[in-house]
């Protein structure tokens, strides 16, 4: 078995976020496969790989981050195109509790931003959009969770994150700025301080889809 990956979008290529490099595969290289491993910077909305490569196509907390409808069925067409007969499409995302404190910062990033009249994702929704489609198009498909585990989780860890992150790091610096300040007194009020700790259930689930 020969397994290719592929990191990332041209979202992110453009930005230089991916770069490949054989040693961060160092779980195939312990394992003693890495001379059966490929690790490709490519554009997941154009693989480049000939038709009916693959067997499996995974795609982990990757296409829910693509802005725009187009871009988020050419990464599925893309996927489709390069599987075999009979492949399958995974599609891995980790779940959050609606209540817990990352659902509700990320809605209220959102609000800032709406409010600034910054444009701004939305994982949640591009996500159920994104499997809509794969169930449309599949001959059958199911869903499995696979991981489960408890976190301790605060608002100065998720500010401390989203300053780093890709999507939010290509803002203008004013707005990273601004809209972080207005996020921090939202949450002091909220949950009394940003440091405070929430105990959390969280998960990690396939949606699987033959084709």
């Amino acid at each position: 078995m020969k397994v290719s990956l592929t990191d990332a979008a041209a979202y992110f290529v453009s930005r230089g976020v991916m770069v490949t490099d054989r040693g961060r595969l160092p779980h195939a290289a312990h394992a003693g496969v890495a001379d059966r491993v490929e690790l490709h910077t490519r554009d997941m909305t154009d693989l480049q790989f000939p038709d009916a490569s693959f067997d499996l196509v995974v795609s982990n907390l990757a296409i829910h981050n693509l802005p725009g409808n187009a871009a988020r069925l050419a990464a599925i067409d893309e996927a489709v195109r390069v599987l075999r007969p009979g492949g399958i499409v995974a599609v891995g995302h980790t779940k959050s509790p609606e209540s817990g404190v990352d659902a509700q910062l990320k809605r209220q990033l959102a609000v800032i931003l709406e409010g600034m009249q910054v444009p701004w994702h939305q994982p949640r929704e591009w996500r159920r959009q994104a499997l809509a489609w794969l169930e449309d198009v599949s001959v059958r498909h199911w869903y499995r969770e696979t991981a489960r585990w408890n976190v301790t989780t605060n608002a100065e860890e998720f500010l401390s994150r989203h300053r780093t992150g890709a999507k939010f790091a290509a803002l203008p610096p004013a707005v990273q700025q601004e809209s972080l300040v207005k996020l921090r007194a939202w949450a002091e009020t909220n949950f009394g301080s940003v440091n405070a700790g929430f105990e959390e259930h969280h998960s990690f689930a396939l949606s699987i889809f033959e084709f």
